[in-house]
């Protein structure tokens, strides 16, 4: 297939009947294209919007032998809302949001099972995961008030990204971090 008959299917894709009907560049071409999520291999063929098998984290789990003590834990240190509660498998699970539009959901889950989570990253403890700050010296500050036990301020680099460890009332490890490549979110209009 020629370069000619590469455009001329592109027309076609786009609803375009009459040959002259569409006077522009190839360049100009490929950019509407992209634009529209469309996209041109060298091979010719023309594939519609990508499909992906995953688009981004869903949620993620924290174990706790008390869920109603971790609700409490979570609302009132992290800015979480409780969404859901509900029972599954013989023990309680609650759906917490933050106030970001697209913050991951977090899932307490409760278990009879005693065992915090944090991994162990060449021998020292790591957190199970990072939740993000804007202002970390704020966050420290807060915790500390709220009588939690925070490690000291750490920075990476140049300071481009800074965050500290602490644990939640189960003892599971976690991390308050901020970096300058943090994207800015919009606050949900019902937090």
């Amino acid at each position: 297939m020629d370069h000619h008959e590469d455009i001329q299917l592109i027309k076609e894709k786009l609803g375009i009947k009459d040959q002259n009907e569409f006077d522009m560049k190839n360049e100009d071409i490929e950019k509407e294209l992209e634009e529209e999520y469309l996209s041109i291999p060298t091979n010719g063929a023309i594939l519609m919007k990508k499909e992906f098998a995953f688009t981004r984290i869903g949620y993620v789990y924290v174990p706790t032998t008390n869920i109603d003590e971790s609700i409490e834990w979570y609302t009132r240190n992290l800015d979480f809302k409780v969404i859901d509660k509900f029972q599954d498998r013989g023990s309680f699970l609650a759906v917490m949001h933050q106030p970001h539009k697209n913050s991951i959901a977090l899932l307490l889950i409760e278990t009879r099972n005693d065992q915090s989570l944090e991994i162990t990253r060449n021998g020292q403890p790591f957190p199970i995961m990072a939740l993000n700050c804007p202002d970390i010296e704020f966050t420290h500050n807060f915790l500390k008030k709220n009588q939690i036990e925070v490690q000291d301020i750490q920075a990476l680099g140049a300071g481009e990204a800074k965050y500290f460890y602490f644990r939640d009332n189960q003892g599971n490890l976690l991390e308050a971090a901020w970096s300058i490549w943090d994207p800015e979110d919009e606050i949900k209009e019902d937090f």
